[in-house]
């Protein structure tokens, strides 16, 4: 990183481009002073202009340099501390306006990251804090949490509000996982059902904390037991309008977050750990799903290509209807698997009916017709599967069943379960006619027949499943 030799340019890039005031030293008599009554009018010469604005300095970066080289340039020191802060009257400067339409452009804005880091003392206190000074134990931990590249798209949230997220630092993959969720005498255990799945937990840093707040801030709080008591925390960290505190005081008040490796998991996909945790601990799910369900959820778990995402959703949904859509998702991808499976019968061939299924809407531009595919997925699943939940036997469709034979009961409930499906997806009348009113005991056994239908073709039907989902890299 070389300074450039001249930096003119910059300065009109800068003053055009930038919302940059004065420093409050210019007085109006001292640019007054300054200006020159020329025959064209009013003249100012340029080093004025410059010294009025005070020195800017450029460098130029090579390919190898970050924007947390410049760390040690943004932060000042008291003592041995380097500090980051905020006041009410920073100016913007036009930052938001300049990243809308210059999306190239890196902003390294640190009185963001200070007032996202002292925002939920003030919310929790219900303090107004107009200036800030949070002291860093370390300098290289503000730099590093610079490196660190947390996911902005897959941000999952557990019942409880706790959050759950992907991030890299230095070319390895880990999991930030708040345990909001999860009761003190758990956390153990909870530790314990990661490591068994190789989800490994690592130091938490002080560069972790200054990332997830900088990127995620919004979802991050205050612990339950210091918002329970929020005039202690205002006594413990000495909350007022000019605000001053350490980043270690700040970081000990904020919910339990931690950080796992995920180089030694089993599995990589952050909705399979936590489908392992829905599975094993009742606060990491829904209070109200039955222990029929759990039970189901925990077979599948064991398979390959499990439908991790929908299960996870279906687990932790704050309602009946969300957790039955959830599961029924995963019926509705494999509408192809009836036709494929019909098809691959009869020709026989190695191809998966997921492979025939490609190839035919690829070279064919197939389409199955979502009714009659799920009553045709329906006729692969024995009856019997559905055996401690028999669809005749559920109060809300009780009478809609003309016969009693296997093949038709089948058949009868995949259209019963395509018209519940779209009563709750679409709104108003719908082309089923209408909707079938499903009363509140009846929910958790129509969703456990739809777990209970996923888990026999994930099982037995294995290859045929779709592979799960590409998870999007995350790139520097």
């Amino acid at each position: 990183m070389d300074a450039c030799e001249y930096v003119d340019a910059f300065f009109f890039f800068l003053v055009k481009e930038f919302d940059i005031p004065l420093p409050s030293s210019v007085t109006k008599d001292g640019v007054g002073g300054r200006i020159i009554n020329g025959k064209k009018g009013p003249l100012l010469d340029f080093d004025d202009v410059v010294n009025f604005h005070g020195s800017f300095l450029a460098w130029k970066i090579g390919e190898s340099t970050s924007s947390s080289d410049l760390v040690d340039l943004l932060t000042w020191q008291v003592g041995e501390l380097h500090c980051i802060g905020f006041t009410d009257d920073n100016p913007a400067y036009g930052i938001d306006r300049i990243e809308s339409f210059m999306p190239g452009i890196k902003v390294l804005d640190l009185r963001k990251l200070c007032r996202a880091v002292v925002s939920p003392i003030a919310i929790a206190t219900d303090k107004k804090i107009h200036q800030a000074s949070v002291f860093l134990p370390m300098p290289e931990q503000l730099a590093k949490a610079m490196s660190i590249v947390p996911s902005k798209d897959e941000l999952v949230f557990g019942p409880g509000g706790g959050i759950c997220f992907k991030f890299v630092q230095d070319g390895s993959e880990f999991l930030a996982l708040s345990l909001r969720n999860f009761y003190d005498f758990e956390i153990g255990s909870v530790l314990s059902a990661l490591t068994e799945i190789g989800v490994n937990e690592v130091d938490f840093e002080y560069a972790h904390f200054l990332s997830f707040v900088f990127t995620h801030g919004q979802y991050l709080d205050i612990s339950r037991e210091r918002l329970s008591h929020p005039e202690e925390l205002e006594n413990r960290l000495d909350v007022k309008e000019v605000f001053s505190c350490t980043l270690e005081d700040i970081a000990s008040v904020y919910e339990d977050l931690r950080v796992f490796e995920l180089s030694q998991a089993s599995v990589s996909s952050l909705f399979a750990v936590l489908c392992h945790l829905a599975a094993r601990f009742k606060t990491a799910r829904s209070p109200f799903v039955p222990f029929e369900i759990i039970d189901v959820s925990r077979r599948l778990l064991l398979l390959q290509n499990a439908p991790y995402e929908n299960i996870y959703l279906s687990l932790s949904a704050s309602h009946w209807k969300h957790a039955f859509i959830e599961i029924y998702r995963v019926v509705e991808g494999l509408y192809y698997f009836g036709w494929m499976h019909g098809v691959k019968q009869t020709f026989g061939g190695t191809d998966t009916e997921y492979d025939l299924y490609l190839k035919l809407q690829d070279q064919l531009s197939w389409k199955y017709k979502e009714r009659a595919s799920i009553a045709k997925l329906f006729e692969v699943v024995p009856r019997s599967v559905l055996a401690a939940h028999d669809p005749v036997g559920i109060k809300s469709l009780s009478g809609r069943f003309e016969k009693q034979t296997d093949t038709a009961v089948m058949n009868r409930f995949s259209h019963l379960i395509y018209s519940i499906r779209n009563s709750n997806v679409h709104q108003g009348e719908s082309e089923d006619g209408p909707p079938i009113e499903v009363s509140a005991d009846c929910w958790p056994k129509l969703t456990y027949c739809l777990f209970l239908i996923v888990e026999h073709l994930y099982s037995v039907h294995q290859a045929g499943m779709p592979p799960p989902p590409t998870e999007s890299p995350l790139v520097f």
